[in-house]
């Protein structure tokens, strides 16, 4: 059964409200009541209700009649009905004194079993009994208004208007902020203060007038509160600070955002001259002279910006319009002064000029780039000190912007360093650290922050093929009022602007390991071919056949080799000049395929080739097809032991043939995969080269199989070995 809200003002009570109902018959208590209770149960706070067993009993029956489980939020602890002799007369007497700690204990266990909010219900019926207690309810009632609560809590007492004597019931207004008589509720402006009391007339006519009026009063109430809405939603709609000024420039009156932005009441704002205002902080000649020809000129001024040190909140930049407004019926003369607070903006702008400052200002020295960048980075985002700690070879180098030598440091420990969780990979950035408010220990075991005593620290990944190289950060002395959005976005340019130094280093870094590779590879072959021609020139004549075979087909071997690697140096070349394009017609995939397992296989191995179904004819370049398979079955005996067979399967997947060539070699590192791809990358570095090759020949295969429309890939194969794998659409 869906409840229907019968009091709907229940939802608006706050933390503290002292309510009471006055009800006149037992229907108009339980509706009300239980109204009262469903939304404590919406909200999901405790609820607790006080009275005797036959009302408990009927408010659980209509519990249940709206769908509701008392056994189970019971047994969960959410909902209680205590027995009210039990608390307000455990022996026969009432004490307000208990009664108020036993809420107050109440309160704390609420308290401690995690509970947010607590709303407590009671019926007053046993006040009425013997021995009587109605003569300290007055006396309770007041108290609980001065009742130390340490959460939200919500208390309702109900008293049936049939019962209790006038005399009882002024009590219940006089200690009760709101009242719900039957099914409506009021703020009830007969409340006093615990210790005050009424004057002359008698408890029966001010009872009888109070609720006479109360419904009266709540209209009239209503009426002035919605005629005063209408006229400040007029201003209030404004976002921006506005002053309502009359002919003489005195303020009227301001809006919500005015007081809010510039911290002052309407007491220190209206009835004063505009110029008064924040300690005479808005006497500006030059607005002054705008504003007084305002009125006699019927004119109106845009954008006048005024930079100044205001009182509470520090220097500002307004931006300040203002126009006329002429009523004809009382011919009343008024300015409208807005008011648009563009500090942020101004100071986002600065900060971007200064970015741009600073791009402009890179050079080609990678140190001097460095240091450039956490300059401004310190500076823009008004840290005192920015550091950019990078892992070179294992070890943690930390470029710093103090002087002297803590402005390069080596940490022993990488992992004391604040910013470490994003090295490890441990965290995605930004990452923000700040201590507690109660505390004034800066974070511990980072070296920068022990020493300078920094209270804040906001982090960022820089990033290379994607992984994490180093982290652009800031400290700071103060707490966490630098961790806005926009610093971390601020933060994020200058880290991607630092990985694409790195970039541009790695590039430069293996461009060097390229030229020292690309010499070895060329010096072998060239060393072989001199060394077996000077053979073939001095012993010519003493050679037999079968050694003159072999010299012959080693300088074979030095010239396919030779031809090998100017054959990538010249696709690397059309690559990079954007010339390498495919020339695709109709082919049949197997062909190309074959003739390079051939090829291959007959110099340097055994290679299998095996189909998968039915393969047939592509769109593709059959050159490039062939060129591709070389690359991969050379790349896959490369790294495979002596005799290792390397297997090639084909089949149709989706639309699409797939080709994977299986080898037994060692496997990539699962950290080196996405690198694999790239141009001049070897698994071997530079100064450990121990296998052929410039590192091309899997950057030349990615760039075919793109042009091809296809999609390459490597994994590792079940058993130790690699597969490497591509796809090419059947039509392209």
């Amino acid at each position: 059964m869906e409840r229907k809200e019968l009091i709907p003002e229940w939802k608006n009570a706050r933390a503290g409200d002292h309510l009471c109902l006055l009800y006149r018959t037992e229907e108009e208590r339980e509706e009300a009541v239980l109204d009262y209770l469903h939304e404590g149960l919406e909200r999901d706070e405790r609820v607790i209700f006080v009275g005797g067993e036959e009302v408990a009993a009927s408010l659980r029956e209509a519990l249940a009649r709206t769908d509701v489980d008392a056994n189970s939020l019971i047994a969960g602890g959410q909902l209680s009905f205590l027995d009210a002799r039990e608390i307000y007369l455990p022996d026969g007497c009432f004490h307000p004194g208990d009664a108020l700690r036993f809420w107050s204990a109440e309160m704390a266990r609420a308290v401690e079993a995690g509970w947010k909010a607590i709303r407590i219900a009671g019926d007053a019926s046993w006040a009425l009994e013997e021995p009587p207690g109605s003569e300290q309810l007055a006396r309770y009632e007041s108290e609980v208004n001065r009742l130390h609560l340490p959460l939200d809590c919500i208390l309702l007492c109900t008293y049936d208007l049939r019962a209790f004597s006038p005399e009882t019931l002024l009590d219940v207004l006089r200690t009760h902020p709101k009242v719900a008589v039957g099914t409506e509720l009021f703020d009830n402006i007969y409340y006093l203060p615990p210790g005050e009391f009424l004057g002359n007339m008698t408890a029966q006519s001010i009872l009888g007038y109070h609720l006479a009026h109360l419904k009266d009063r709540k209209l009239a109430l209503q009426q002035i509160q919605s005629a005063r809405e209408y006229a400040e939603a007029i201003v209030d709609t404004v976002r921006e600070p506005l002053l309502v000024l009359d002919a003489g420039l005195r303020v009227i009156t301001a809006n919500r955002s005015f007081y809010r932005t510039f911290r002052v009441t309407p007491e220190e704002t209206e009835g004063r001259l505009v110029y008064e205002l924040g300690d005479r902080r808005w006497d500006i000649q030059e607005l002054r002279r705008l504003l007084e020809e305002v009125v006699p000129l019927n004119t109106s001024f845009e954008g006048y910006e005024v930079v100044h040190d205001f009182e509470h909140i520090g220097r500002r930049t307004m931006l300040l319009n203002a126009r006329r407004i002429y009523r004809e019926g009382n011919r009343t003369e008024m300015i409208l002064l807005a008011i648009e607070d563009i500090t942020e903006r101004k100071r986002a702008e600065e900060r971007m000029q200064k970015l741009h400052r600073m791009f402009l200002s890179l050079g080609a020295d990678f140190l001097a780039n460095m240091e450039t960048v956490i300059t401004n980075c310190r500076d823009i985002m008004e840290g005192d000190m920015a550091a950019y700690a990078r892992l070179v070879q294992g070890r943690l180098f930390v470029l710093t912007t103090a002087p002297g030598e803590e402005g390069l440091i080596l940490l022993e420990e990488a992992s004391r360093f604040l910013g470490w969780p994003l090295l490890s990979g441990e965290r995605e950035g930004p990452l923000a650290i700040t201590v507690t408010p109660a505390s004034v220990d800066p974070p511990r075991g980072d070296p920068l922050a022990e020493c300078h005593g920094y209270l804040s620290f906001l982090g960022y990944p820089v990033s290379l093929h994607g992984r994490t190289v180093g982290v652009l950060s800031v400290y700071y002395r103060e707490d966490h009022r630098h961790m806005s959005q926009e610093n971390q976005e601020i933060l994020a340019i200058m880290a991607r602007t630092l990985a694409i130094e790195e970039e541009r280093l790695a590039r430069e870094e293996g461009l060097k390991d390229f030229i020292d590779i690309a010499s070895h590879e060329l010096r072998h072959p060239t060393a072989l071919l001199k060394g077996y021609a000077l053979s073939l020139k001095e012993r010519w004549e003493s050679l037999g056949e079968q050694e003159a075979q072999e010299v012959l087909s080693a300088i074979d071997h030095g010239a396919d080799r030779l031809t090998s690697l100017a054959d990538n140096l010249l696709d690397f070349s059309r690559i990079e000049r954007g010339n390498f394009q495919p020339d695709s017609r109709e082919v049949e995939l197997l062909t190309p395929l074959k003739d390079a397992v051939q090829s291959v296989g007959r110099q340097q191995g055994q290679i299998t080739l095996v189909t998968r179904g039915r393969v047939g004819a592509c769109r593709a370049d059959s050159k490039l097809l062939r060129r591709l398979m070389v690359i991969l079955l050379e790349n896959a005996l490369k790294f495979s032991a002596p005799g290792s067979p390397v297997e090639v399967e084909v089949k149709e997947v989706e639309g699409a043939y797939q080709v994977s060539v299986l080898d037994r070699g060692p496997g990539i590192p699962e950290d080196e995969k996405s690198r694999i791809f790239d141009r001049f990358y070897q698994v071997d570095e530079a100064r450990f080269h121990s296998k052929p090759g410039v590192g091309l020949g899997l950057y030349i295969a990615r760039e075919i199989v793109e042009r091809l429309r296809g999609r390459i890939w490597h994994e590792h194969r079940e058993g130790g070995g690699s597969v490497f794998g591509f796809t090419i659409p059947k039509h392209t």
